[in-house]
Formats: structure tokens, C-alpha cells, sequence
């Protein structure tokens, strides 16, 4: 068991710490409110929680139709740079003026990242299912530790972000801000270009 959970949290974190767009986020809505990534963490749960238990129930199989790939990619990479244009918005803007923008609440942030991003699912079709297999073998029990483990894991690291975000851009000032922010630009910039040329890739084998 122990064993078993020491693999959990690695890999969990390995996911979770990897650059990505909520990571970015996470940065971003920091400068406003230290504890902005656990709601973005909130709202990643609200759809992680349900996908684990339905790959538990074994539908994962779903994530690997042609049409199911291109879609979360066409549409993933599209809602990305969206959230870039809206903070490159906000960079100039006072951290006492919280923008009422992008994408609204903290959780709703961490709903609509969570299905734009195709390396999301991705990541549970493969790495996910391989340790959902894991704890469905050993019971239920480990299945729910698991679940819990895993998304503590993303509440931690969400919350260290958005805390380490909110402390630094105080203390290194106004400058160090807009090239945090920038940096969020870029990187949903970058991704939401990846997966748009990954769908232009796939529509492109077809023809």
C-alpha cells in the first residue's frame, strides 16, 4: 500500500507541476488573491473527480476516437488563447482592480482550463489509467485514498503558486509583475498553438 501510494503522489506531481495552463493561471490570479489556486484547484476537481470514476468504470476508451482527440484539441487550443488575450488585458492593470474577466470565478477558471486542455486527458488515458488499474486490483478503498491523493496533490501545488505569485509580486514590485504575467501569456500563447497545430496535423492525415 505504501508502496503503491509513493507512486501516486510522484506521479501526481510529476502531472500537476508540469508547465501547463492552469499553472499559468494559477501564477496569474495569484497577484490578486494568495489563495486563488485552491478554488482553481476546486474547479479542476469538479471535473477530475468524475473522470477518475468514470475511467474506474472503464470508458477511457472514449479518449482514444479520432474525433474525441480532434475535438478537445481544436477546441482546447482555441479557449487557450482566449485566456492569453485576456491577460495580456489585464497586465497593466492595478492588483487592487481584480479583473472581473477571465473567465470569471477562480473555480470556474479551474472547470474550463480542465476541459480545454488536451493534455489533461491525455495524461489519464494513459498514466491515470495505468494507476486507476492499480488501486481497482487492490479495491475500492485504495480507489478513494487514491482519488483524494491525487487531487491533494493538486490543491498543494496550485496553492503554492498562487501564494508564492501573490508574495513575490509585492515584494519585487510592479515590474516583476508584468513579467510574470507575460510569462503566462506566453505559455497559454504556446499551448493553445500546439494543440491547434496538433488538430491542423490530424485534419491534415485525413485528406
Amino acid at each position: 500500500m505504501g508502496a503503491f501510494f509513493v507512486q501516486v503522489i510522484l506521479l501526481s506531481l510529476s502531472g500537476v507541476m508540469a508547465p501547463g495552463p492552469v499553472t499559468a493561471v494559477a501564477l496569474e490570479r495569484g497577484k490578486y488573491s494568495p489563495s486563488a489556486g485552491l478554488f482553481i484547484a476546486i474547479g479542476h476537481g469538479i471535473i477530475e473527480i468524475p473522470l477518475m470514476i468514470l475511467l474506474y468504470w472503464g470508458i477511457g476508451h472514449i479518449f482514444h476516437i479520432p474525433l474525441v482527440q480532434d475535438s478537445i484539441y481544436l477546441f482546447g487550443g482555441l479557449f487557450l488563447l482566449l485566456m492569453a488575450w485576456q491577460v495580456a488585458k489585464n497586465i497593466h492593470r492595478p492588483v487592487d482592480k481584480p479583473p472581473q474577466s477571465l473567465s470569471g470565478s477562480n473555480i470556474r477558471s479551474g472547470i474550463l482550463l480542465s476541459l480545454a486542455n488536451p493534455h489533461f486527458f491525455v495524461w489519464w488515458a494513459t498514466i491515470g489509467t495505468a494507476l486507476i488499474l492499480q488501486a481497482f486490483d487492490y479495491g475500492l478503498m485504495y480507489f478513494l485514498i487514491f482519488v483524494l491523493v491525487h487531487w491533494g496533490c493538486d490543491i498543494l501545488w496550485l496553492l503554492f503558486v498562487s501564494f508564492f505569485s501573490h508574495k513575490t509580486h509585492r515584494t519585487f514590485g510592479y515590474r516583476f509583475r508584468v513579467v510574470l504575467s507575460s510569462a503566462c501569456f506566453l505559455l497559454l500563447m504556446g499551448f493553445g498553438a500546439f494543440f491547434l497545430v496538433q488538430f491542423g496535423r490530424s485534419v491534415a492525415s485525413l485528406l
